[in-house]
């Protein structure tokens, strides 16, 4: 099974929520699955609606979010005999506020969330406590509250990060500062979306929309994005295997066309290797960025 993001870490891959499991192990010298690093359930360190919330290369920190708990929790990691070790450090309740799903801590301890049903704001900006403070990110410029069919993903590098939204061709990139101040440096949109309002509610028509981005990952210099860019067609399940790459000042570099269909990826910090998780069945496929990416 895909997992639903893959985070490298060191010579190890993450592949999250692959099924029975928060995340296990891959290796990236032979591809061997290394077992699972934390499990789904009620108990102490286990999660119910976990997705990965963010890592900090700097001081080696990981943060998962959990959904359903509303609790993000904030762990070390380190190796030992060649295997990945996670110490807890943090764990944080959100307690109040606008329902929210994806979330991500950046270095600088501001916490971005994907907000549903503020309007046409689809992010919400909140403290470390997750204290809101403000919403932000109206791609459509709309003031119709928006639910799932703004659902997207991260990317983040610092206290710099990218939203590419799913159900259509929208992708931006965005700053917190330390003083909470929000900073667009750019944002594309590759395929409009097919829509209509009906009695107050934002209704996407899925027989005409060209579905947007299923992956997108940053380095210190590309941004990465896995995308569809096509109407899906439902009777074939189906995933993108069109790689876009832009430099961080949303200026194309290079558009890959992948041999296979490809669900969620991850891109060493060096530039050089790509790692993606097949459709469907979740096989590790490694390509080589080196000609590519100068």
């Amino acid at each position: 099974m895909y997992p639903s993001e893959m985070i490298l870490i060191d010579s190890c891959l993450l592949y999250f929520r692959p099924g029975g499991c928060v995340a296990k192990e891959i290796s990236l010298t032979d591809g061997t699955d290394k077992g699972p690093v934390w499990h789904l359930g009620n108990g102490p360190n286990e999660f119910i609606g976990p997705f990965f919330g963010g890592q900090n290369t700097i001081d080696s920190t990981l943060s998962i979010y959990d959904i359903t708990l509303r609790r993000l929790n904030r762990y070390k990691w380190g190796k030992e005999n060649g295997q990945l070790t996670f110490k807890p450090i943090e764990q944080q309740y959100r307690t109040a506020g606008s329902s929210v799903s994806r979330t991500i801590r950046l270095d600088n301890g501001y916490i971005v969330s994907q907000a549903f049903g503020h309007n046409g704001d689809v992010l919400v900006l909140q403290k470390s406590d997750f204290e809101i403070i403000t919403n932000f990110c109206n791609p459509l410029d709309i003031e119709t509250p928006l639910k799932w069919q703004l659902g997207g993903r991260f990317a983040s590098l610092g206290n710099r990060f990218v939203y590419a939204a799913i159900y259509f061709g929208y992708i931006g990139c965005f700053e917190i500062t330390d003083q909470g101040t929000i900073i667009k440096h750019w944002e594309y949109m590759l395929s409009e979306p097919v829509y209509d309002i009906v009695a107050g509610e934002f209704k996407i028509d899925h027989s005409k929309n060209k579905e947007g981005f299923s992956d997108v990952k940053m380095t210190d210099k590309y941004v990465y994005c896995l995308y569809m860019g096509l109407t899906p067609d439902y009777t074939t399940p189906q995933s993108p295997e069109t790689v876009l790459i832009f430099d961080h000042q949303a200026n194309p570099v290079a558009q890959l066309k992948l041999d296979r269909q490809c669900a969620r990826f991850a891109v060493s910090q060096d530039n050089k290797t790509m790692y993606a998780a097949e459709w469907m069945d979740g096989n590790l496929v490694r390509y080589d960025l080196s000609n590519i990416i100068k």
